[in-house]
């Protein structure tokens, strides 16, 4: 069974979320969507299985494990990324910046990487959202070179997203 990480940004703050709304909030987020609704899947360690896939979710969680400090939850989060066979990374909403870290972990780490990028959001411009971190891995593997470990899908939806990942 293939372990798989998914690296996203939320759609809400953790600010404004408790214990007796958390499923309510993120009903709408992709990994919610990715598991048909099931709330389990916010709160490690979940252990389940994507649906309809023979891959095993191991992360990221709005809940990680620890005391909930800054350096709990990163390294929650690099271990998981361990833990996982394939890291997927989604870009494209703006500002997911704990994906852009999560990105270069997964790089050193030679993980298989899933890059969902929206074309609207992300391209070559400086004006675009994460040009940055794609001119960066130029400069780290070569200009116009995608490590053989990485693979760039440009998406519309987060309906393709879910539908790539369970092909996986």
């Amino acid at each position: 069974m293939k372990k798989l990480f998914l690296g996203a940004r939320y759609k809400v703050q953790h600010k404004d979320i408790n214990p007796n709304n958390v499923n309510e909030m993120l009903k709408d987020d992709i990994r919610s969507k990715l598991f048909d609704g099931y709330p389990q899947a916010w709160v490690y360690p979940s252990n389940l299985n994507i649906p309809g896939t023979d891959i095993r979710y191991v992360g990221g969680f709005y809940y990680e494990p620890g005391d909930g400090s800054q350096y709990s939850i990163v390294n929650s989060e690099m271990d998981e990324i361990d833990k996982a066979d394939i890291v997927c990374l989604d870009f494209t909403k703006p500002s997911a910046i704990a994906t852009i870290a999560e990105l270069f972990y997964a790089l050193k780490q030679n993980k298989e990487i899933h890059i969902f990028i929206d074309p609207l959001l992300t391209n070559d411009k400086i004006t675009s959202e994460y040009w940055f971190i794609f001119y960066t891995m130029d400069r780290m593997y070569g200009e116009d070179y995608v490590p053989s470990n990485v693979t760039r899908h440009f998406v519309h939806s987060e309906e393709e997203i879910i539908e790539i990942i369970k092909s996986l």
